[in-house]
């Protein structure tokens, strides 16, 4: 896997071999200014298109060993906000499971780039949605009235990858993402790519750590999700400047 460095140093030398781009500056480890505050960026690209208009394009490579979740996500897109003229963001990232951060960063304008390899061959991208945890309702009414709790939520909130699972004896067992990797494998084994409707059911006692003081597991009755395929086309690295400057010239203006 390339190292973010590396990823910026190829990027900036494409932008700046790029004949058909007229770049205004391209900078590194750069400060960009916004309406109301400053932001630290990886990379900022800015060029003029032929209508005379100046693109900004911000780009995040520094985390691209891992893969954007919601809370990422949604706090670039503040900043893109933030900044005025026609500007665009791209990420650099891991394959992204979940529907829902690639329909937002679609929404808002940003381009997800997931290192999934260097070639032009067709491959299918997992991709998680509708996520729902059952948890067990007599189970978790009897921990509240035993702490005095009444009808208060315990509420959950967390990344699949750091939702673990224990069980009885409190050993981890897995966590809602190998639940979510388990189902892609069987998919993958079968060559079969057609949307699934995912109900996981626990045949044993399984629970879920929730970070409350006086309940710190809930038990957990099943997990639900579906799961889809997307049949993507893994991007040359020559070929992510032009489909850079393409998404910016349709770039909304702040």
């Amino acid at each position: 896997m390339k190292k973010a460095e590396t990823m910026m140093d190829e990027v900036i030398e494409l932008i700046r071999n790029e004949e058909k781009v007229k770049t205004l500056k391209i900078e590194k480890d750069y400060e960009v200014e916004g309406r109301t505050a400053s932001y630290p960026i990886d990379l900022y690209w800015e060029f003029e298109g032929g209508n005379g208009i100046v693109y900004k394009v911000i780009i995040q490579t520094r985390q691209m060993d891992k893969s954007v979740d919601r809370n990422r996500l949604f706090h670039f897109a503040n900043i893109l906000q933030d900044i005025s003229g026609q500007v665009m963001g791209v990420i650099f990232t891991q394959p992204v499971y979940e529907k829902i951060v690639k329909d937002v960063a679609r929404d808002v304008g940003i381009v997800l780039y997931e290192m999934t390899g260097v070639n032009d061959k067709p491959t299918w991208q997992p991709l998680i949605g509708e996520v729902k945890i059952e948890f067990d309702k007599e189970w978790a009414k009897a921990e509240k009235e035993k702490h005095g709790l009444g009808d208060q939520m315990i509420s959950y909130h967390g990344e699949p990858k750091e939702s673990f699972l224990y069980n009885e004896s409190g050993l981890c067992v897995d966590s809602i993402e190998g639940i979510f990797n388990d189902y892609i494998k069987k998919q993958e084994a079968k060559n079969d790519f057609s949307e699934v409707a995912v109900e996981h059911k626990f045949t044993e006692n399984i629970y879920l750590q929730t970070g409350h003081p006086l309940i710190p597991k809930v038990k957990v009755n099943a997990v639900s999700f579906k799961l889809t395929f997307e049949n993507i086309a893994k991007v040359e690295t020559g070929e992510i400047i032009q489909n850079i400057f393409y998404a910016a010239l349709k770039a909304r203006l702040n």
